[in-house]
């Protein structure tokens, strides 16, 4: 099974957990705001970004209205060039439709160097 990580706890993250966890092997749950960081969300706890150098992980997929912002903090700070963002919609007949849309820090953030990280 696949390992990813979840960034962004926001008014979805219950039901994209609920749709990941039949998927795939969740590492780690991260979040930016420093008031959600701490907290659980059923059996994960929410971590700072700075984790992400630490979990193991196939993918990183992005529960948040600030994807963008997002993806290019992944881009910039762990040279991520790639992620999925958590797309939910209600659709005609009212059903949630739920889609994991690949997104790609290249060539949106080309002018931008990626900081360098140290290894410890």
């Amino acid at each position: 099974m696949k390992r990813i990580i979840v960034f962004g706890a926001g008014k979805l993250i219950k039901d994209a957990i609920s749709y990941l966890e039949r998927y795939y092997s969740i590492s780690g749950l991260v979040d930016n705001d420093l008031n959600k960081q701490g907290k659980k969300i059923g059996k994960y706890e929410i971590k700072s970004s700075d984790v992400i150098k630490e979990l193991p992980y196939n993918d990183i997929v992005i529960v948040s209205e600030h994807w963008q912002e997002i993806l290019k903090q992944l881009y910039t700070d762990y040279c991520i060039t790639r992620a999925y963002r958590y797309i939910q919609a209600i659709g005609k007949d009212s059903s949630i439709e739920i889609s994991l849309r690949r997104v790609c820090a290249l060539p949106l953030y080309q002018d931008i160097e990626p900081r360098k990280i140290n290894s410890t």
